[in-house]
C-alpha cells in the first residue's frame, strides 16, 4: 500500500507544471536579447535585477533621454517587502531594457502580479489592472489578481517595459514570479498546459467530494465521509482560488481581496480536516480541541470576509501560527497512534508530511520563483485518505445491526413519544400567534383542533364544525360567486389526489378584507396546504390566517412617500418658471378637453372634436417629457393610447364615463405636483400677470420722466431709449432665451435615447416677444425638436459611418421679412423620407392610386395627421400627430409653417430640409438699444 502511495505521489509531482529553464539573465534592467535563438528556446524568463522607482509613477515618456530621479534595482522575482527596505504598501515603477537582433512579434505573461498596475511595452499602455494611485480608494476595485498574455509588435529591436505597480491591499506585493517572455504561442501552449493540469486538480478534488458526500447520505451513520467530502471540496475552493490560470479564464476581472478570500477557504478545510482526524482516530483528536479549533477557524472566516482587507494581514498571521501548532499536534498523536499499530496511521502521516512539504515550498515561491505544488500534494493526501475511507467503510455493515437495535428501542418507546409529541404540539397550538385550522368533509367544516389565536381574531368561541368559507369569507370583500368558487374548489380537493390541490388552487384567496360588526375592516393572510395520506389522497387543507392589517397600512404609507420622494427628486430638476408654466399650459388644455368631452360633438362622435382633444393630450404629453416629469406622461401617455384606438377603430365605444376619469386621474396628479412644489420645496410663484419692479428701478424711471417734461427733443429722444431699455424685458420676452430655453431638453432627449447631445446654435438676438408669443413657441418647439432627436438625428454609430460627426447639429436662425418674424429650424439629420412618405399616404387614403405629387407636395405630406415614418411608437414621437399640432397653433395665432427642401434636385433617398416658422411682426419687437436687465 504504501508502494503505491509513493509511485501515485512521484507522478503527480513529475506533472506539476515546471519553469523555463534559464540561459539569460536580467542585468541592471537591461535584457540582450541579441544572440537568443526564439525558435530553440521560446521563453525567456524576465528574472534578475530592474529598475525600480519607489513612490514615483513613471510614463514611458519620463525615460526618453534621461534617468529620472530615485533609480534602484530591485530583484525579479520577489516582493519588494521581502526583497527592499520599503513597507508592503506603497506604489513603485519598474523599468525593463529589452534589445532583439531585430524587431518581431512576441507575447508576455506575468502570472500574477500583486498590485494594481499599468504595463507599457513600447511606449504603448496594453493592460491596466485596477486603479494605480499613490493612496487607496475603499470600494473602486482598485487591485486586480490576473494571469493575461499580452502580444505585441515592437517598433525597432530596442523596447523598454515599464510596470507601474501600486499595493494598498496586498499581504505581499510586486513580481512574487518573473514574467516570461517569448513567442506567442509558446506561451500560449505553457498557459492551456497549466490550465488543463489546474482543471484536472480542481476536477479531482471535486469529484472526490461529491462523492463522499453521496456516501454520507447514503450512509449517515458513517460520518468521516462527510467531514472528508467537505474537506475536498473546500480545498477544490481553495485550487481554483490559488491557480492564477484558472482564474484568469472563468474570473477574468476578479478582484484581489475576493480572490484573497477564496484562498482563504481552506480555512473551512481545517476544521473538517480535524473532525475527520478524530472520526478515525478518536483517543487522539479531544472533542473540546475540534469545538474550539472549528470556533475559532469559522470566527476568522466571517471576519475575513466582513473586514477590511488590509485588516486581514495580521489576523492571518496568528491564524497560521495556530494552525501550525495544529498540525504539530497532529503529527505527534498520529505517531503516538503509529506506535499503537493503529490502522491507517502510516498513510495520514506521510499524506501529512507531503502537505508540510508542498506548503512550506508554496510559501515560499516569492523568493524560489517555482509553480504551486500545495494542490498535488493536497491530492495525493487525498488520494491516500480514500484508499484509507475504502478500506474502513467494508467494516460499516456492523452499525447496521446496531442501528436496528436502536429501531427495535424506538418502537417499544413509540407510544410515550407520541404523546410527548402530541402534547407539544397542543402546547405549541395555543400559544402560537397565527390562527391555524384544518379544513374536512364533508361540508367543508374545521377540525377539532386549532389554535387559540383563532378566537383573538374572529372573536368567536368553538369552531369544531363551522362551515370554514362562511367562517373566512362571510363578512370578507368576496361577492357571492367568488365564495362560491372557494368553496367548490375545497370540494374538489378534499378525498382527492394531490394534484387537484394544484389544478384548484389558483381559486383560493391568499387575502380578504374582513369586516367587523363595528365597522372596521381587518386584512387577513391567508395560506392554503393540503395535508395527504400515504396513498396521496388529501385528507384536510390546513390553513394559516394572520391579521396584517397595520403591515399593510405600513406598506401602502411606504408606497405613498417613495412616490412622493419620486416627484420631489423630478420636481428639483425642473426651474420653478418652467413648471409654473407646465402647470398653467396643462390647466388650460384640461379644461379645454373637459368641455369637448362633455360636449355635443363627442356624443355625435365627431373626429375634429377627438382630434383636439388628442393634440391637447398630445402636446401636454411633449410638455411633461421635455420637463423629464415621468409620471404625468406616462398618464398622459395612456389617455393618448386610448385617443388614437377611438380615430383608428370605426366601431370602438367612446366611452364618456373613462375619458372623464382619465381627466380627472391627470388633474389628480398635476395637483399633486402642485402640491409637494409649493408646500414640500416651497417654491410658490407669483401670478405671471403682475409685474415686480425694484424700487431703486421705479425712482429712476420716474425722475427720467421728470427731467424728459423740462429738456429739449434731442436729449427727450436718449431718455426716452433709456425708458424703453428699462420696460422692455418687464412686458416682452427675449426671444434668444426662450429658444436656448426650449433646447435644452435635448440633453434628455438624448441620454434617453442613447444618442450624443446636439451642437446648438441659436441666432436670435434682438428680438423679444409678448407673453403668448413666447407660450406659442413653447407649445410648437417641443414638437419639432422631438421628432428631431428621435428620427431626426441619426445615431452616432451610423453617423459616424456617413463620415458626419458623432454629435449632430441644430440650428435655428431668426429674421424680419416682409411683416413677419422668421424662424428656420433645421437639424443635420437623415433628412425626410419622400418616397416613403407619399406610399404612406396612398396607403392610408390620403392621396389618390397614381397621383404624381411634387417634391415639395410630398414634403407637406408632414402636416397631415396620423402621418408618421417612425418605426416605434413611443412616448418621446411616433404618432405622425406632433406636426399637425404644431400648424394647428401656428394657424390659431395668424402664423404659419412651411417646409423648404434644401436640395431638391439631388437624387438622394432622403432629402434635408429647413422649417420656416412664420409670427405677425406685431407680435414682436426689435431693441435697437442695450436692455437693462429686469429687476425682481
Amino acid at each position: 500500500m504504501l508502494r503505491k502511495f509513493c509511485k501515485i505521489l512521484l507522478t503527480l509531482l513529475l506533472l506539476s507544471p515546471a519553469t523555463p529553464a534559464l540561459s539569460q539573465q536580467v542585468r541592471n534592467g537591461l535584457l540582450d536579447l541579441r544572440d537568443w535563438d526564439f525558435e530553440k528556446e521560446a521563453l525567456v524568463p524576465l528574472r534578475g535585477s530592474w529598475e525600480f522607482y519607489w513612490s514615483h509613477l513613471y510614463t514611458p515618456t519620463d525615460f526618453q533621454g534621461r534617468i529620472p530621479e530615485g533609480q534602484e534595482w530591485i530583484k525579479v522575482p520577489g516582493s519588494w517587502s521581502l526583497v527592499t527596505k520599503y513597507p508592503t504598501f506603497g506604489f513603485a515603477t519598474y523599468r525593463l531594457r529589452v534589445i532583439l537582433k531585430e524587431p518581431r512579434t512576441l507575447a508576455l505573461h506575468s502570472p500574477w502580479i500583486l498590485s494594481s498596475a499599468k504595463i507599457f511595452i513600447d511606449g504603448v499602455m496594453i493592460e491596466e489592472l485596477g486603479r494605480v494611485g499613490q493612496k487607496r480608494e475603499r470600494d473602486t476595485g482598485q487591485t486586480l489578481v490576473r494571469d493575461d498574455i499580452w502580444t505585441f509588435t515592437p517598433r525597432s529591436a530596442a523596447f523598454d517595459i515599464v510596470i507601474q505597480a501600486a499595493n494598498h491591499e496586498s499581504m505581499m506585493s510586486g513580481f512574487p514570479h518573473a514574467p516570461t517572455l517569448g513567442t506567442a504561442r509558446a506561451i500560449k501552449t505553457s498557459y492551456q498546459r497549466e490550465l488543463s493540469l489546474a482543471l484536472a486538480l480542481i476536477g479531482s478534488f471535486l469529484l472526490m467530494g461529491v462523492y463522499h458526500l453521496c456516501l454520507y447520505a447514503l450512509r449517515r451513520s458513517i460520518r468521516s465521509t462527510l467531514y472528508f467530502g467537505l474537506v475536498c471540496l473546500a480545498i477544490g475552493l481553495y485550487v481554483f482560488g490559488a491557480e492564477g490560470t484558472v482564474v484568469a479564464t472563468f474570473l477574468p476581472d476578479i478582484e484581489y481581496p475576493l480572490r484573497l478570500r477564496l484562498i482563504l477557504s481552506w480555512m473551512l478545510a481545517t476544521p473538517a480536516f480535524l473532525y475527520y482526524a478524530r472520526e478515525l482516530f478518536p483517543s487522539y483528536f479531544p472533542r473540546t480541541l475540534a469545538q474550539a479549533y472549528t470556533v475559532f477557524s469559522l470566527g476568522l472566516f466571517i471576519y475575513f470576509w466582513l473586514a477590511d482587507i488590509t485588516a486581514v494581514s495580521a489576523a492571518f498571521y496568528v491564524y497560521q501560527a495556530v494552525t501550525a501548532l495544529l498540525i504539530f499536534y497532529s503529527l505527534w498523536a498520529l505517531m503516538k497512534a503509529l506506535r499503537r499499530r493503529e490502522e491507517g496511521a502510516g498513510i495520514f502521516i506521510m499524506g501529512l508530511t507531503v502537505i508540510g512539504i508542498t506548503g512550506i515550498h508554496d510559501l515560499l515561491r516569492a523568493v524560489i520563483d517555482s509553480r504551486p505544488l500545495s494542490g498535488f500534494g493536497l491530492l495525493a493526501f487525498i488520494i491516500g485518505q480514500s484508499f484509507l475511507l475504502a478500506r474502513r467503510f467494508s467494516n460499516a455493515f456492523t452499525d447496521l445491526a446496531h442501528s436496528e437495535m436502536q429501531v427495535r428501542q424506538l418502537n417499544e418507546n413509540l407510544e410515550q413519544l407520541v404523546e410527548e409529541k402530541t402534547r407539544d404540539i397542543r402546547s405549541i397550538m395555543d400559544h402560537i400567534q397565527l390562527g391555524i385550522f384544518a379544513i374536512t368533509s364533508p361540508g367543508r367544516s374545521i377540525h377539532k383542533d386549532y389554535s387559540r389565536y383563532l378566537e383573538t381574531i374572529f372573536k368567536k368561541k368553538d369552531f369544531i364544525g363551522t362551515d370554514a368559507t362562511e367562517l373566512l369569507f362571510q363578512n370578507s370583500h368576496l361577492n357571492s360567486d367568488e365564495r362560491h368558487q372557494v368553496a367548490q374548489a375545497l370540494d374538489a380537493m378534499l378525498g382527492e389526489t394531490a394534484l387537484s390541490f394544484e389544478l384548484n388552487s389558483a381559486a383560493l384567496p391568499h387575502e380578504t378584507r374582513y369586516g367587523e360588526s363595528e365597522g372596521h375592516t381587518r386584512i387577513l393572510d391567508l395560506s392554503w396546504h393540503p395535508v395527504v395520506n400515504a396513498h396521496d389522497i388529501i385528507e384536510k387543507i390546513l390553513v394559516a390566517t394572520r391579521d396584517v392589517t397595520h403591515l399593510r397600512m405600513l406598506e401602502h404609507d411606504a408606497q405613498d412617500r417613495q412616490e412622493e420622494l419620486q416627484f420631489i427628486q423630478e420636481l428639483l430638476n425642473v426651474a420653478p418658471e418652467a413648471f409654473q408654466r407646465f402647470i398653467q399650459n396643462c390647466q388650460e388644455y384640461l379644461e379645454e378637453n373637459h368641455k369637448l368631452i362633455n360636449s355635443r360633438s363627442i356624443a355625435l362622435r365627431d373626429m375634429q372634436a377627438l382630434k383636439v382633444l388628442f393634440i391637447n393630450m398630445h402636446t401636454m404629453k411633449g410638455a411633461a417629457r421635455s420637463l423629464y416629469l415621468k409620471k404625468i406622461t406616462r398618464i398622459f401617455h395612456d389617455v393618448e393610447q386610448y385617443y388614437v384606438r377611438l380615430q383608428k377603430e370605426a366601431d370602438a365605444h367612446w366611452d364618456v364615463e373613462r375619458m372623464n376619469q382619465d381627466l380627472e386621474e391627470a388633474h389628480r396628479v398635476l395637483a399633486t405636483y402642485e402640491s409637494i412644489n409649493n408646500n414640500k420645496l416651497g417654491r410658490r410663484w407669483m401670478n405671471t400677470d403682475r409685474i415686480v419692479v425694484a424700487a431703486s428701478d421705479l425712482l429712476h424711471m420716474y425722475k427720467e420722466l421728470k427731467a424728459l417734461s423740462q429738456e429739449q427733443p434731442p436729449t427727450a429722444s436718449e431718455r426716452i431709449a433709456r425708458l424703453q431699455s428699462h420696460l422692455l424685458p418687464l412686458v416682452y420676452r427675449p426671444l434668444q432665451e426662450t429658444l436656448e430655453d426650449v433646447l435644452s431638453c435635448t440633453q434628455m432627449l438624448a441620454r434617453d435615447l442613447h444618442k450624443l447631445p446636439p451642437n446648438l446654435t441659436i441666432e436670435a438676438h434682438g428680438f423679444y416677444m409678448e407673453q403668448q408669443t413666447d407660450q406659442l413657441l413653447r407649445r410648437v418647439l417641443v414638437h419639432i425638436v422631438r421628432n428631431s432627436m428621435d428620427h431626426g438625428i441619426e445615431d452616432p454609430q451610423k453617423r459616424a459611418q456617413q463620415g458626419k460627426s458623432e454629435a449632430g447639429h441644430i440650428r435655428v436662425h431668426v429674421i424680419e421679412e416682409a411683416g413677419w418674424v422668421v424662424l428656420r429650424y433645421q437639424d443635420d439629420g437623415q433628412g425626410l423620407n419622400l418616397k416613403k412618405l407619399a406610399d404612406l399616404a396612398q396607403h392610408q387614403g390620403l392621396i389618390r392610386d397614381g397621383e404624381d405629387l411634387t417634391l415639395e407636395a410630398k414634403a407637406r405630406l408632414i402636416f397631415r395627421s396620423g402621418l408618421s415614418t417612425a418605426k416605434v411608437v413611443s412616448d418621446i414621437s411616433g404618432r405622425g400627430m406632433g406636426m399637425e399640432a404644431v400648424k394647428t397653433y401656428l394657424e390659431g395665432a395668424g402664423g404659419e409653417i412651411q417646409i423648404q427642401l434644401l436640395n431638391p434636385e439631388s437624387k438622394v433617398e432622403c432629402h434635408p430640409f429647413c422649417l420656416e416658422i412664420r409670427l405677425p411682426l406685431t407680435s414682436f419687437i426689435q431693441a435697437s438699444l442695450p436692455i437693462t436687465p429686469a429687476a425682481a
